[in-house]
């Protein structure tokens, strides 16, 4: 019996897989690309804090002088307004003085009456008429006399308000008319030719910090002006020792807190910026705690 002859089937192609499209390694790109960013973030954060300390609770500070009187009575004049620029010893502020210029010639009064007793007193003593205790006693009257004078006159003097130093006004709380007393607030006066920056940086900060290292300012009012300055003291204590009601740990209710040591940072006035900086301004600033460059 005959073989059955072979059937020849037709070759059929290999199945080939389908083409890998473009999103099919979107998800693994995304993550390598995070990872390296992440790296690249973590070594530029890394490096930056290794070589710079930063802190915004810092703001702008200058004197401020509290003028008072000395001697009590009513206000005669105010020649000065709030914002006012003035110069060192500049009149702001006159008290009337018609009750020390009574004083005054009061005084006088008996300055001369004790001047005709001294030289009475000295003719007398020349012949011996009198004693050397009496002589004496008229010569202390009148250097008593006059030295009572002189104490009105300087009370005639403090009647008129100076300004200590150069400066802007920047509160004023006198009158015409208001009665005054000793002591008592009529202006504040800003002083702002000399202005340095206040730094409270966290006492875990404080190790890094060296006096002459350079720092990089940023001012929030003039975010495109930025400045530089050195870092100039490091105050002895932290700011809560010197508050008024100053932190008590030995009561038992104790919380651990990071401390703010504050810092005094100058400004460098060698460019003008161009516009004038005000006490109270909001800072950032960043000291480079690489080799400190001292300042003369």
């Amino acid at each position: 019996m005959a073989e059955p002859a072979l059937k020849i089937l037709p070759t059929q192609k290999p199945i080939e897989p389908p083409p890998r499209k473009f999103w099919s390694f979107l998800p693994l790109s995304i993550l390598f690309l995070s990872l390296a960013a992440i790296c690249g973030y973590s070594y530029y954060w890394f490096s930056y804090l290794e070589k710079f300390v930063t802190t915004d609770d810092a703001y702008i500070e200058a004197d401020f002088y509290p003028i008072s009187t000395k001697v009590p009575g009513a206000v005669k004049q105010v020649l000065v307004r709030e914002g006012t620029p003035v110069k060192k010893g500049e009149v702001l502020l006159l008290i009337d003085d018609s009750d020390f210029l009574f004083e005054k010639n009061f005084k006088q009064m008996k300055v001369e009456k004790a001047q005709l007793d001294f030289n009475r007193a000295q003719t007398l003593h020349r012949t011996r008429a009198i004693s050397d205790f009496d002589f004496e006693n008229a010569q202390a009257s009148l250097k008593a006399a006059e030295v009572d004078r002189q104490g009105t006159e300087i009370k005639i003097g403090y009647t008129r308000i100076l300004a200590p130093a150069d400066g802007i006004v920047a509160k004023r709380s006198a009158q015409i008319g208001q009665v005054i007393q000793p002591g008592q607030s009529l202006f504040i006066l800003v002083n702002n030719s000399e202005q340095w920056i206040k730094a409270n940086f966290k006492e875990t900060q404080l190790e890094r910090l060296k006096i002459g290292q350079q720092v990089a300012i940023e001012i929030d009012g003039f975010p495109h002006h930025p400045m530089h300055g050195v870092l100039e003291s490091i105050f002895p204590s932290s700011g809560a020792k010197l508050s008024i009601l100053p932190p008590e740990n030995s009561t038992g209710n104790f919380t651990r807190v990071v401390q703010r040591i504050p810092v005094k940072i100058s400004i460098d006035r060698s460019i003008d910026p161009g516009f004038s900086l005000k006490p109270g301004m909001s800072v950032q600033v960043k000291v480079d705690t690489r080799e400190p460059k001292l300042t003369k």
